[in-house]
């Protein structure tokens, strides 16, 4: 191959330590008699500037990108200036090639491929005669050439000309020679080569190595690592004690022959390579090792015979423990190897499974009484959940339109993650699994729009009552705390995806009550998840809930835990004080005034974190604004709500026709100065309103009024909105009942009415119409 000469400048230190320049030129590297040798040809007549020879005891210096220099063994000191910093970089590798490793290497012309610029098309073909032959004699040649090729299209051509000049099977026969003779140097030379070989990432050379009459050879090879002080016996291993086990027999003799070459490899990657300090190498192996695994799965799904007679013998009832835990080991190992395939083959692949009914064989394994079995069971079935759900929901659909089903699959999941005596790894993968089927965003690709809706359905009319279970029978040690911080897990899960079917439940149930007993739990990992749940719920900012925590005091379980911990520093006084933290900043009004109404006296006395200094601060602030408009506290975030409160007029118009005498005379029961006007006949326009109680009315949610407004100042309080007559509702508590009736104020001798006394979900209040 011709060389590429590359453009220097030479120069020459004088005595008086000057750079003289000495010309310009084009240099080339040459060797002969295994020695390499520098010349620069002049630019104008072709004349030598330089011939000077690479030695191991001659200093080379590289300084900054383009330069290098050197002194000989007259003691000249020479430079070399570079035009282009890859030529500099080219030299310096051949110079620190010889220096490092003390070896002259057989190269000829072999520069020229170094750079990437310089590779032509015919450049395997070229460096095919260029490499030096394999003997005994060239391996130190063999092995510095080759790690001088560092650029991706370097090693393509450098992979096409080892195959082309057949250098793996020559080099396996100069092993098996120097094994014989017990060579020791040159099978660590050999040792070296294979390493650098692996490192050029080759599929087609990795093809060539791991034949299945060459792959022993190789691993002996790197037997003979020259870091190691002992012989390994790798060959040994893999040829006299592992044993293959084939669940059923493969008929496919490729596939068999792929199989034992990939686990091989794997040992080699995994085991051999990192033995010898040789873990960066081993990445080169990934993608052989890729395709070889999705060969393996398209030989097998090809194969229907073969799978169906795996999954009758899982599910079989004569088979036994020792066969049915080989299959799902098999199957584990088939999964795993299927994850390297694409979106579109993967999904056929998952497909074809499952129309052989290995969900309902995963099943009956789950069911037998034998951990190990459901452990590989479950392992199994999860990848089938993590990359087919819709698979999964759908088939538990199916059970539940059979009557002959008694123990469904969502059962048996439920009792692995309630079941205390799983390890703590099953339950983890349980609780994945109803992530995975209950994610609503892995729902909206199902080919159904249905899917969703249908299962959701299902699960919270067959399921939930189950795993909430250990919830409602909490005892008083939490012995459970296992399973019911897996159980807490999910249900933040839920809370957070499924806002109207868990609301539900939380609501039937009163399940945060239940859950907040926790907190006195002396285990503190369950008063966390204790915490974290209802923290989960607070940070909806949904005021349906905020009611409901309201009129349970549930927050008082929180408070007493508090206090309790005596302000030391952990992690349940940093996640009381971030749920505090919370409530203030985003200005959950109604929850703000509930705590400091409730336990603002205590609190005020926490002096080591100002948290509830500022939450007083911003109570206050919300009080302030909240008597400027003669709006309840309260009430505030029910007026901004106008869509939720809405007309009823189901009922006879006629019957509901009041004057506006009568509605003046109802409030003033109340303590309420009310200014109204009419304006037809069936609605009144209110003017103001003073009340010194109005703090303490409170409005439901439910539909009783029509659009409401804010109400603003000026000069006196006015409402620009219309109310229906037949239906102004007003509601109390009963520290005001009780006040008026000890004034001698009777409501029912009052009012020309009807009572009718209601309990509300949140809070003890009282809905009066007025006839």
């Amino acid at each position: 191959m011709a060389n590429v000469p590359k453009r220097v400048k030479l120069y020459l230190l004088d005595n008086d330590q000057q750079w003289i320049d000495k010309g310009t030129g084009r240099i080339i590297c040459t060797s002969c008699a295994n020695l390499y040798s520098l010349k620069v040809h002049s630019e104008l007549d072709d004349s030598i500037l330089l011939d000077t020879d690479i030695l191991p005891d001659i200093s080379f210096e590289k300084q900054q990108e383009t330069l290098i220099l050197w002194c000989d063994k007259n003691e000249n000191e020479f430079a070399l200036s570079f035009q282009e910093k890859e030529a500099c970089e080219a030299i310096w590798k051949v110079i620190r090639s010889v220096a490092d490793e003390g070896e002259s290497v057989e190269m000829g012309n072999i520069l020229s491929v170094i750079e990437e610029s310089d590779v032509q098309d015919d450049d395997s073909s070229s460096l095919l005669s260029d490499l030096p032959s394999v003997d005994t004699n060239n391996l130190k040649s063999i092995n510095a050439m080759i790690r001088l090729f560092k650029t991706p299209s370097q090693k393509e051509k450098l992979s096409e000309a080892i195959i082309k000049a057949n250098y793996v099977p020559k080099l396996l026969d100069i092993f098996c020679e120097c094994e014989n003779d017990a060579n020791f140097e040159c099978l660590e030379y050999i040792c070296e080569i294979f390493k650098h070989i692996v490192t050029l990432g080759n599929c087609s050379l990795f093809e060539e190595m791991f034949k299945k009459d060459r792959i022993l050879d190789v691993v002996g090879c790197f037997e003979y690592d020259k870091c190691g002080r002992t012989v390994k016996r790798h060959r040994e291993f893999l040829s006299q004690k592992v044993q293959f086990k084939e669940v059923m027999p493969v008929l496919n003799p490729s596939l068999l022959d792929r199989i034992h070459q990939t686990y091989r490899i794997q040992y080699f990657q995994d085991v051999i390579l990192p033995s010898i300090n040789a873990v960066d190498e081993s990445v080169f192996l990934s993608p052989f090792i890729y395709l070889n695994k999705v060969t393996i799965v398209n030989l097998i799904q090809e194969d229907k015979i073969f799978l169906s007679n795996v999954f009758k013998l899982l599910s079989g009832k004569s088979t036994s423990a020792v066969k049915r835990k080989d299959v799902l080991l098999f199957l584990k190992e088939l999964f795993s190897f299927a994850q390297n395939l694409q979106p579109a083959p993967r999904e056929t692949f998952y497909q074809n499974l499952i129309e052989l009914k290995i969900i309902h064989s995963l099943e009956l394994s789950m069911q037998i009484n034998s951990e190990d079995i459901k452990l590989c069971a479950t392992e199994v079935i999860n990848f089938i959940v993590e990359h087919s759900p819709f698979s999964v929901r759908k088939y538990m659909l199916e059970q539940a339109n059979m009557i002959s089903v008694s123990n469904p699959l969502i059962v048996i999941l439920i009792n692995g993650l309630t079941n205390e005596t799983d390890s703590e790894h099953n339950s983890s993968i349980y609780l994945l699994f109803f992530k995975l089927l209950l994610n609503p965003e892995n729902m909206e690709s199902s080919l159904t729009k249905t899917d969703k809706t249908d299962f959701l359905n299902y699960f919270y009319k067959n399921a939930i009552d189950i795993i909430i279970e250990p919830i409602l029978n909490i005892s008083k040690d939490g012995l459970d705390k296992k399973c019911l911080a897996v159980v807490l897990e999910l249900l933040e899960f839920c809370v957070e995806h499924h806002s109207y079917y868990i609301r539900n439940v939380i609501l039937h149930k009163d399940l945060v009550r239940h859950v907040l007993k926790l907190m006195k739990s002396q285990y503190k990992v369950l008063a966390l998840s204790a915490l974290r749940f209802i923290k989960k719920i607070i940070a909806l900012k949904n005021e349906f809930y905020n009611k409901y925590i309201i009129h349970g005091d549930l927050l008082r379980p929180v408070i007493e835990a508090f206090f309790e911990n005596q302000g030391r520093y952990n992690m349940l006084d940093s996640a009381i004080l971030d749920m505090f933290e919370f409530i203030r900043t985003e200005e959950l009004k109604s929850l703000c005034s509930y705590v400091m109404e409730h336990f603002g006296e205590v609190l005020d006395n926490v002096q080591y974190v100002q948290t509830f200094k500022s939450l007083r601060h911003t109570y206050e602030r919300n009080c302030l604004r909240n008597r400027e408009k003669n709006i309840p506290i309260y009430l505030e975030d029910c007026f901004k709500s106008k869509d939720s409160l809405c007309c009823n007029t189901s009922e006879d118009e006629s019957k509901n026709k009041l004057n506006s005498e009568k509605i003046c005379d109802s409030v003033e029961n109340f303590g309420i100065d009310m200014e109204i006007e009419n304006t037809d006949s069936d609605t009144i326009k209110i003017l103001s309103v003073d009340s010194p109680k109005s703090r303490n009315i409170v409005l439901d949610r439910t539909p009783i009024f029509g659009k409401f407004g804010r109400l603003r100042r000026s000069g006196v309080t006015v409402a620009r909105n219309l109310c229906r007559k037949r239906l102004v509702d007003y509601g109390f508590d009963d520290e005001d009942e009780e006040e008026d009736n000890e004034n001698g104020t009777q409501i029912e001798e009052q009012r020309q009415g009807k009572e009718e006394t209601r309990e509300l979900p949140f809070m003890k209040c009282k809905r009066i119409r007025l006839d």
